[in-house]
């Protein structure tokens, strides 16, 4: 019942960094590195933080560095996902999970009443408040489309 309550705004992680479209992807990887996560949500401005999409280190890697792209002048926008998956930050976390398992989300970006990027809820930050029996459903989830979609793991 706990779960259910739980609100997203009280165990999201805060520090999130963003880029904007105008970023190049060494921008993003760049940030990605610096504090070590998988990807970064774009906005449409550092004024108004709204998320228009998102960049991966998959994509950076796999449709840019592998195809000889130069990551110094390519933008994210030119290969960013969208839309930006999101979530509103009073939302529960039982409906974040539910989110993360149909929509095979390994992580969401969270928004405040304004629609501003305002944290990350990702599988570290929920796995607290899960059993074991849902956590591993929801890693399962994540994993299993990567492979049916034909994708190799390196």
């Amino acid at each position: 019942m706990f779960f259910k309550k739980k609100k997203i705004k009280d165990v999201m992680n805060r520090n999130v960094k963003v880029c904007v479209r105008e970023s190049t992807v060494r921008d993003a990887a760049y940030l990605m590195k610096q504090y070590n996560c998988a990807s970064i949500p774009i906005v449409e401005s550092k004024d108004t933080y709204r998320p228009v999409g998102c960049i991966s280190e998959r994509e950076v890697v796999q449709r840019v560095v592998a195809r000889g792209m130069d990551p110094k002048v390519r933008l994210v926008s030119e290969f960013m996902q969208t839309p930006c998956p999101t979530v509103f930050e009073n939302e529960t976390l039982d409906s974040a999970y539910r989110k993360m398992e149909e929509q095979h989300y390994e992580k969401l970006f969270v928004t405040d009443w304004k629609g501003r990027v305002s944290g990350v809820l990702g599988k570290n930050e929920i796995s607290e408040h899960l059993s074991d029996g849902r956590f591993a459903r929801l890693m399962k989830s994540v994993l299993i489309p990567t492979v049916s979609h034909g994708q190799e793991a390196a």
